[in-house]
């Protein structure tokens, strides 16, 4: 699996987050499970679609937005630029729904 590149396993990176980094712009990063002294939460933030470089920042922990999906379908989504699809995902209804609106 490509993020056994930027950790030592997938184990490492735990669960995804949305972060907001600019006025509405949300980006998707992953709790490394790490915490700075001052109580800030290290979290790693990947470019697309190469995940291997990518931003840690540390952010308070009320900064960012927990979400219910899996490492694998978050890491699907950026490495695939956004197209990428899993079984639990429905980013292919959305499409074909924005397919509809247009052509209708």
């Amino acid at each position: 699996m490509a993020v056994e590149t930027v950790v030592s396993g997938t184990d490492d990176l735990q669960a995804p987050v949305k972060l907001e980094t600019w006025d509405g712009l949300r980006m998707t990063a992953f709790k490394t499970g790490k915490r700075t002294e001052d109580g800030r939460d290290v979290l790693f933030l990947p470019t697309a679609p190469n995940i291997t470089t990518g931003f840690v920042v540390e952010v308070d922990p009320d900064a960012y937005e927990e979400t219910n999906e899996r490492v694998e379908d978050a890491l699907t989504r950026v490495l695939s630029a956004g197209f990428g699809e899993t079984d639990t995902t429905d980013i292919a209804a959305v499409v074909d729904d924005e397919e509809e609106l247009e052509e209708g």
